[in-house]
This record gives structure tokens, C-alpha cells and sequence, in this order.
């Protein structure tokens, strides 16, 4: 005789990697990585360092610093480390428009694929909330400037 289940089965909801939308996260910082290897520039607009993807232009370093601070709460919320010094050290020096060092190149180098095995393990709702939070931080941090008048987050 066979017993009777009292609750209805119900698959377990499987978590996603992010392996095609980390690919299309760290492509900006792989597409500048490569254009410095090529020869040592980037495109600027008024002197400010920009990438371009598709048919929209961003800034280097909000973008930067965008994906720094996502990586980071990546981390903090996995419990996992990742070493975000070189970006830093890159954006810092488009920030103060700086030539970027051997020195950084390489060590920018040699993460791109520490970060891609990263990204690829975060789960897709701890990157949808990572993404929420920085536009916020990014939103709040640009709203207003120094005469408190509004202005467009960059």
C-alpha cells in the first residue's frame, strides 16, 4: 500500500549564474583594458575620458566607480573577496588624467578574468539588488550640486 503525499511537490526555484549578462558587465572595462593595449588611449569628448558601446557614449570613471561599488556589495553580500584595487587605481587615473603605469595595466590585466569567474557565481537576485542599489547611491550621490540645484546623474 502506498501512502498518499499531504503537500503538492513544488521544484525548487533554480538560481541562474549571470555567465552572459557578467560577460556583458565587465565588456566596457575588457573594451577599454583592450584599447589601452592597442595604443595606450581611450577616446575623450572636452578632455573627459569616454567608451563608447553600440550607439550611447558613457564617462570612464562614474562607470568605474559604478562597477566597483557593485562588485564590492557583490562581495559583501556572497562573503566572498575580490581584489578592486587595480580599478581603482585605473579610474583614479582617468580621473586625475593621469597616464595609466605598466603597472596598473597589468594588474587591471590579469583581474579581468578573476572578475569574470566572480560575476559569473553571483546569483541573479543579488545582482538585480546590487544594480538597484548603486543607480540609487549614484542618483543621490548627483542630485544635487554644490547650490543645491538639481543635476543629471553623469
Amino acid at each position: 500500500m502506498t501512502r498518499k503525499r499531504n503537500k503538492s511537490y513544488k521544484p525548487k526555484p533554480i538560481k541562474r549564474p549571470m555567465v552572459v549578462a557578467g560577460f556583458r558587465i565587465l565588456n566596457p572595462i575588457h573594451n577599454i583594458i583592450e584599447r589601452l593595449d592597442i595604443d595606450g588611449t581611450v577616446d575623450t569628448i572636452n578632455d573627459i575620458p569616454v567608451y563608447t558601446d553600440g550607439d550611447e557614449t558613457y564617462q570612464i570613471v562614474p562607470a568605474l566607480l559604478g562597477l566597483i561599488d557593485w562588485l564590492e556589495l557583490g562581495a559583501k553580500r556572497t562573503g566572498r573577496t575580490v581584489p578592486l584595487g587595480p580599478l581603482r587605481a585605473l579610474a583614479d587615473c582617468f580621473h586625475t588624467q593621469n597616464p595609466v603605469s605598466m603597472e596598473i595595466f597589468t594588474a587591471c590585466r590579469a583581474l579581468l578574468p578573476v572578475l569574470q569567474r566572480f560575476v559569473s557565481v553571483i546569483p541573479e537576485e543579488v545582482a538585480r539588488s546590487n544594480l538597484l542599489t548603486v543607480q540609487a547611491s549614484n542618483y543621490l550621490h548627483h542630485k544635487y550640486d554644490e547650490d543645491n540645484e538639481y543635476t543629471e546623474p553623469q
